[in-house]
């Protein structure tokens, strides 16, 4: 069916106004129905099926065009059918609502015909079935370490909210050592530590009962129940993701760390944001940097692939636009001009990671040098910079390699340093490792996790599936434990 063979709804009280949208819309091609006022507007956008439906704000009898919107979107019979709201303002507060709503698009009068017109064309090509809509269903469990370790067991979302507090002895310093000293490597300690970290939770009748029926409100399906463990950064080293019951959670369900106190400056990246950018045709800005630092053999590679693969699974969902630095532009300038006030959404930095826990002047981004000298991007200054990022909503470090030295004694096995840089400097999601892993399982990992986070919109369950695949793939590996996501408030 070709744009022009297409019903399109006209709400609009005005006479004049209204014919002569009617005559314009059928002049080329389309076929109209009318409708004046909000009561007829919601019965034939809801019986005659249109494939389109054009709606002023204001409508007789004190009703808004933002009533018949929200409706609309509500109705199974509707709710795909994109909605272009026109209005004589332009006030910000009236584009905010009518999207709000679930308008698709908002115009202000006067407009040009070609602009209609052109604007009718693109939200007719887009599909309805690839708009994002949030599962039904879920739940989430948050488990809110405080300070002096009290605990707040909270569970929210189908039907009910609970809250219980007791303190619960966690030796910090103990499990943040004995999770380094894994290093991907000893898979008794990760699953012993798991298990200690199960059962001392498992032993508090609040959790208990309450993960009980977080579970049984999802009808026990494990990935409709997210995970959240709530604390400040200096729990940030208690390795949660290694929590063991006859399995690893992080493999069953959706996980993430959430830091209190955080000063989030834009939205996470969710099925809310990626709608937003769908109804106002605004592009998916991506910036994906690749560092060779002298042993990350194929990080050019993962960032040709990952801007493939990205561009594939959004195709016909949200338009996406990259810029790409490879190794050997990946300058300590280049970066830091195009992170310095860019609007990207997402960074993806493949490379190593300097970390030296007795100085953390020397911890941040490895770079190569055009003469071949490695230079070091500093935390301090790379939170200034994503600090000036008013769109940067997510940060990907995936961190590559073994845990090596540099000459100035810089070594490269602990991401946690830079996580903590980018959740001071206001960014909302973080992903990345506890300990490098190697190049092909990082691409592998990078790839089913923005083809997942592209098919669902749910970055949680996007890095869920991710671990799956990858395990799936290659039952040895043991790369799907390392990843960490933090998210903020």
């Amino acid at each position: 069916m070709s744009d022009k063979s297409k019903k399109i709804l006209v709400v609009e009280d005005d006479r004049l106004i209204r014919q002569a949208l009617v005559s314009l819309l059928k002049y080329h091609g389309y076929e109209v129905i009318e409708a004046k006022d909000k009561d007829e507007g919601l019965k034939k956008g809801q019986t005659d099926k249109p494939d389109l439906i054009i709606l002023d704000i204001m409508l007789p009898k004190r009703t808004f065009g933002y009533e018949v919107s929200r409706e609309l979107k509500k109705g199974k019979e509707s709710q795909h059918i994109p909605i272009l709201v026109l209005t004589g303002g332009g006030i910000i507060h009236d584009r905010e609502a009518a999207l709000l709503a679930g308008a698709d698009y908002y115009m202000t009068k006067p407009y040009s015909n070609n602009e209609l017109l052109t604007r009718i064309s693109k939200l007719l090509q887009r599909s309805p079935l690839l708009v994002y809509t949030p599962p039904e269903q879920t739940c989430t469990f948050l488990l809110w370490l405080k300070s002096h370790q009290e605990l707040n067991v909270q569970v929210n979302g189908v039907a009910f909210a609970d809250t219980t507090i007791r303190g619960l002895n966690i030796e910090l310093d103990k499990y943040a050592q004995q999770a380094h000293d894994v290093f991907g490597y000893n898979r008794e300690l990760a699953q012993q530590l798991g298990m200690e970290l199960y059962q001392n939770s498992a032993n508090y009748p609040a959790i208990a009962e309450n993960f009980g029926k977080a579970l049984k409100a999802v009808s026990n399906d494990p990935k409709k129940l997210h995970l959240r463990f709530k604390s400040s950064l200096n729990f940030l080293g208690i390795p949660f993701e290694f929590l063991f019951d006859k399995e690893y959670l992080v493999l069953q369900y959706p996980i993430a760390r959430v830091i209190e106190r955080a000063n989030s400056r834009t939205q996470s990246l969710s099925p809310d944001f990626f709608n937003v950018l769908y109804k106002t045709t605004e592009p998916l800005k991506i910036l994906l940097i690749a560092s060779d630092t002298g042993s990350m053999a194929g990080v050019n590679e993962e960032i040709n692939i990952l801007k493939e693969t990205i561009a594939q699974a959004f195709d016909h969902k949200i338009e996406v636009k990259f810029t790409v630095i490879p190794t050997e532009q990946a300058t300590y300038q280049a970066v830091s001009e195009q992170l310095n006030r860019s609007d990207y959404h997402i960074l993806h930095y493949a490379g190593q990671i300097a970390y030296d826990e007795q100085s953390p002047e020397k911890n941040g981004l490895l770079l190569q040098e055009k003469s071949g000298e490695t230079r070091l991007l500093p935390l301090d200054q790379l939170k200034s910079l994503w600090r000036n990022s008013e769109k940067l909503c997510f940060v990907y470090l995936s961190s590559r390699g073994k845990n090596t030295t540099t000459k100035n004694g810089q070594s490269v096995h602990n991401y946690l340093s830079i996580a903590e840089s980018v959740i001071e400097a206001g960014i909302p999601t973080v992903l990345g490792f506890r300990w490098p892993i190697n190049g092909t399982e990082a691409q592998a990992l990078a790839v089913a996790f923005y083809q997942a986070l592209a098919e669902h919109g749910e970055i949680d369950t996007a890095l869920l599936q991710a671990r799956q695949k990858v395990k799936a793939n290659d039952p040895s590996t043991w790369a799907w434990l390392s990843p960490s996501l933090i998210m903020q408030e």
